[in-house]
C-alpha cells in the first residue's frame, strides 16, 4: 500500500533544524494545525443578576499538533505492519463459542451471544461514549453500537497525533523502527490492536445473530455507506456494487480503465454525476486504486474498446 505521509521527511537535515524551524517547516508543509485556547478574561453580573463570563482567545497557550489525516494514514500503515496479531482471538473465540454450545437451541444460543456481544462492546466504548438523538416522536434513541464503535476506531487518528516520537518515526520513513519490541512496549498500538480483535468478535456476533444492521464495517454496509455519500451523483447501489466487482480485481486498477469506467458510467450509460475528480477519490478512497489523474483528453480507439467491455459487463452484471 502507498501512503502519502511515509518518508517525507528527511532525518538528518531535520533534525539540524531550530524548533521554531522545525515547525515552520512542519507548518510550510501543511501538517500542523494550530490550537489557540479560550481563558475567562472577565467575569461580571448580568441585569438579571445572572454572570457573564467574557472569554478571550490566549495567544500565549496557542498550540501545534498534526493534523488527523496523518493519524489516519498511521493507523492504515499499523494496521498492515501488524496485522500478523489480527484474527487469532476470533477464531479462538468461534471454536469455544461452538463447543461450549452444543445443542443449545437457537433461542438460548442467540441469547448468550448477545451476552457476549454486550460483554466485548463494553471493552471497547463505554457508556457515556454513546450519543443520543430524538426520534420523530420526540423519544430518546441511542446510537447504534456500531456508529459507537466506528467513532472510536476513528479517533485513533487523534490519539496517534499526541504521539510524536510514532509521527516523526513514521514521517522519516523508518520502517524498522515499527517492529515487534514496539509493539510489546507501545500502550496505543496494543490497544489498537486489541480493538481490531474485539471489533471483529463483534462483526462475527452480528452476522450470527442480526442484533442490529452494521452500516459501517460488513462488506454489504461499505457498500451502503458509499451510495449513502453519493446518492445524488450516483443512479443506484447497483453502480456501486459494480464498482467493487470490477476493482477488486488488481488487474482493472490502471489508469486506463479508471477513464474507461467514468467514461462509461457517466457519459455513455448516464448512470453517474461525479467528476473525473470525485470519482478518482472514491475509487481510491474505497478501492484502493491510487488513480493520480482521471481527466480524459482525445479518444483512443483502446479507450472506446475498454468503454464497450465496461458496457458489456455492466449488462451481465444487471442481467
Amino acid at each position: 500500500m502507498d501512503y502519502n505521509f511515509f518518508g517525507v521527511l528527511n532525518e538528518e537535515g531535520f533534525k539540524k533544524l531550530s524548533e521554531i524551524e522545525k515547525r515552520k517547516h512542519l507548518s510550510s508543509l501543511s501538517f500542523l494545525k494550530t490550537s489557540i485556547s479560550l481563558f475567562n478574561g472577565k467575569v461580571a453580573l448580568n441585569q438579571h443578576g445572572g454572570f457573564i463570563i467574557k472569554k478571550k482567545l490566549s495567544v500565549a497557550n496557542k498550540s501545534y499538533v498534526f493534523k488527523k489525516e496523518i493519524g489516519s494514514e498511521i493507523h492504515e500503515f499499523l494496521l498492515n505492519e501488524y496485522q500478523g496479531y489480527i484474527g487469532a482471538d476470533l477464531r479462538l473465540f468461534q471454536m469455544d463459542f461452538v463447543k461450549d454450545n452444543y445443542a443449545i437451541n437457537e433461542l438460548d444460543l442467540k441469547d448468550k451471544g448477545l451476552k457476549y456481544f454486550n460483554y466485548f462492546f463494553y471493552q471497547c466504548c463505554d457508556k457515556m461514549d454513546q450519543l443520543m438523538s430524538i426520534d420523530s416522536n420526540g423519544e430518546p434513541q441511542l446510537e447504534s453500537r456500531f456508529a459507537s464503535l466506528n467513532r472510536t476506531r476513528d479517533n485513533f487518528g487523534n490519539l496517534i497525533c499526541e504521539n510524536k516520537e510514532l509521527v516523526f518515526q513514521f514521517l522519516f520513513g523508518k520502517k524498522h523502527y515499527f517492529d515487534t519490541e514496539l509493539f510489546k512496549s507501545n500502550d496505543l498500538i496494543k490497544h489498537i490492536i486489541q480493538f481490531e480483535n474485539i471489533l471483529q468478535i463483534l462483526i462475527y456476533l452480528n452476522n450470527r445473530f442480526s442484533f442490529e444492521e452494521d452500516m459501517f464495517f460488513s462488506n454489504r454496509s461499505i457498500t451502503a455507506k458509499i451510495f449513502a455519500k453519493y446518492e445524488n451523483e450516483i443512479e443506484s447501489i447497483k453502480v456501486v456494487e459494480f464498482l467493487e466487482s470490477v476493482f477488486s480485481n488488481k488487474f482493472y486498477k490502471e489508469r486506463k480503465y479508471g477513464l474507461a469506467m467514468h467514461h462509461c458510467l457517466k457519459k455513455d450509460l448516464n448512470l453517474m454525476k461525479l467528476s473525473a475528480n470525485s470519482f478518482k477519490e472514491l475509487c481510491n478512497t474505497y478501492f484502493d486504486c491510487n488513480f493520480e489523474n482521471l481527466r480524459l483528453g482525445s479518444y483512443s480507439d483502446s479507450h472506446i474498446n475498454h468503454v464497450d467491455f465496461f458496457k458489456k459487463e455492466w449488462s451481465k452484471f444487471t442481467s
